[in-house]
């Protein structure tokens, strides 16, 4: 599944909903990969294991969610990761 920016002007309650379906489909279906486009990192932080962040089309850093966005090793992923409310 392919998802792109799909919380985007999407309200509080929906918002809820849809994480809590894309939650659902990631558990039921183990072996189907989701990839996400976003810029909510709170969002690929509840839905993602893994995370790819580009800079001008080009991957500057990869790994788990949690390493990722807990210790980001590239300035541009830890300028990202300080802009976002989380």
């Amino acid at each position: 599944m392919l998802a792109d920016e799909p919380m985007s002007a999407i309200d509080v309650a929906e918002r809820t909903r849809i994480l809590d379906a894309f939650a659902a489909i990631r558990s039921e279906r183990k072996n189907m990969s989701c990839i996400f486009v976003s810029h909510d990192l709170g969002m690929i932080r509840h839905l993602a294991t893994r995370v790819i962040v580009l800079n001008e089309g080009k991957v500057v850093e990869c790994g788990s969610v949690n390493d990722v966005l807990n210790n980001p090793q590239n300035d541009y992923t830890r300028a990202l990761v300080n802009a976002a409310i989380m």
